[in-house]
């Protein structure tokens, strides 16, 4: 009842409804709703969900009954092509017209009768592009988004040409072909008229520098144009362009476009100056050292400097010449002995000093030996001092205590030596006279060491 009101085309809704009838329902079912909706397919594309709805009713078709669909493709192709959601609708027509009378009638006649216009609108232009990006790279950086929804060829899209429905006894899905020809070659058949009078009414329109938005447009076609001349044969042998007109498109292409065409060779590339120092810069070695020191981390960050002109190069070669300077295990293990061994001998040098300070404060603080010749202190002799035992395990001292004892030892010493050679003196003179002193030697023994010394 929905469809056999001719209103009910027009509603959203109901647009929605049939697109999913197409997707799930039976063999009958579709075809019976295909044929119902064959002369609304027209009005159908100038919305969004109408037009998904009428490439997918143009597929269902059989190829007969596209014939009068394409007419009133025909009659209204200017309106169409500068719609918003009809240009995906006529590139699903394209695709599916193997026909090559068909489709110069219906689609290439009305196309090259309206390429100004087509070319100058944003939505017109992509079924150009369409046909001159049969990879699907390209094809996604042209084409507007939604463009996807309709099931468009590419060669990576092995499925453009099938639809899938279910059968009417078991209700299990069937894989169906809608066009038994490729669409790569129905675009080589009606490229060629297209292509040409692009070069000859559009690349010579006056005024086309002026307007920018026009000539954005047309440079994207151009640039796709000299693409598919330079890297496709097939397709250079179908647009057939002198070369006059050749070069008429090439200079409508973008300065970008032209930058990439006329860049040099990779070769020729890597010969210039810059390439060469910043492949330098890229494959030297870094000298790793052996030995974790400042000396070597300083060095290694001095031969390792950075040869391109921004920051974050700089930057990263930096970290990399701090982390080629960085310590190994082996080398903090080794450095970590030698610290141990250095501080052991230190230790031992500090207790030796420490034990040969004590055995020489002990040497100094020991009593002097008796002399030989014990002699009886005369009058006025000054008396021996009386010296203690030195204990038989020496007390560790201070260095105070130590600088007081080695002093008192000293001048112990010094009397003690005295004494002896004034004994000796005084002895033998005993010895060899054996008689009183003679009164004329009144000189006291200390007077006698002095003029001995």
């Amino acid at each position: 009842k929905l469809v056999s009101q001719k209103e009910a085309f027009e509603f959203p809704f109901a647009q929605r409804l049939l697109c999913a009838v197409f997707a799930r329902g039976a063999k009958e079912q579709v075809e019976e709703l295909s044929a119902t909706v064959k002369g609304h397919i027209v009005k159908m594309a100038q919305s969004r969900d109408g037009a998904r709805l009428a490439s997918t009713a143009m597929g269902v078709l059989p190829p007969r009954s596209r014939k009068a669909v394409l007419q009133d493709v025909a009659a209204n192709f200017d309106a169409l092509a500068m719609e918003k959601y009809a240009p995906p609708f006529l590139c699903r027509c394209f695709d599916l017209t193997y026909d090559p009378q068909m489709a110069h009638k219906f689609l290439v006649a009305p196309l090259v009768a309206n390429i100004g216009p087509v070319c100058g609108s944003p939505y017109g232009c992509r079924i150009i592009l369409h046909l001159l990006t049969p990879d699907a790279e390209r094809k996604q950086k042209v084409m507007l988004a939604g463009f996807e929804e309709h099931n468009l060829y590419s060669r990576s899209n092995g499925s453009w040409n099938h639809h899938t429905w279910r059968t009417d006894a078991t209700l299990e899905e069937e894989t169906v072909e809608i066009c038994p020809r490729p669409a790569e070659q129905s675009h080589l058949l009606v490229l060629g008229p297209i292509v040409q009078a692009f070069a000859d009414v559009v690349c010579t329109v006056e005024g086309l520098e002026a307007n920018k938005t026009l000539k954005a447009f047309v440079a994207r076609i151009a640039a796709e144009v000299v693409h598919m001349h330079d890297a496709e044969p097939k397709y250079r042998e179908a647009m057939g362009l002198s070369k006059a007109q050749l070069d008429r498109v090439r200079a409508l292409q973008s300065n970008k476009e032209k930058k990439n065409e006329d860049a040099p060779a990779p070769a020729a590339a890597a010969a210039s100056p810059v390439a060469r120092k910043s492949k330098l810069a890229a494959t030297a070695p870094v000298e790793t050292p052996k030995s974790a020191s400042k000396k070597s981390a300083t060095a290694v960050a001095a031969v390792v400097e950075p040869a391109s002109s921004t920051k974050k190069a700089k930057k990263s070669l930096r970290v990399e010449a701090e982390t080629s300077a960085a310590e190994t295990p082996r080398a903090r293990k080794s450095n970590r002995a030698e610290a141990a061994v250095e501080k052991s001998m230190v230790l031992e040098m500090d207790g030796a000093d420490d034990d040969d300070e004590l055995v020489e404060t002990s040497a100094r603080i020991a009593p002097p030996e008796a002399s030989p010749v014990s002699s009886s202190p005369r009058h006025g002799d000054a008396k021996p001092r009386r010296s203690g035992k030195a204990s038989a395990t020496p007390v560790r001292k201070s260095k105070q205590e130590q600088k007081t004892l080695a002093g008192s030892a000293a001048k112990a010493a010094a009397s003690s030596a005295t004494k002896k050679a004034g004994a000796a003196d005084v002895t033998p003179s005993r010895a060899s006279a054996g008689k009183k002193k003679s009164p004329k030697s009144g000189a006291s023994p200390q007077v006698d060491m002095l003029n001995m010394l």
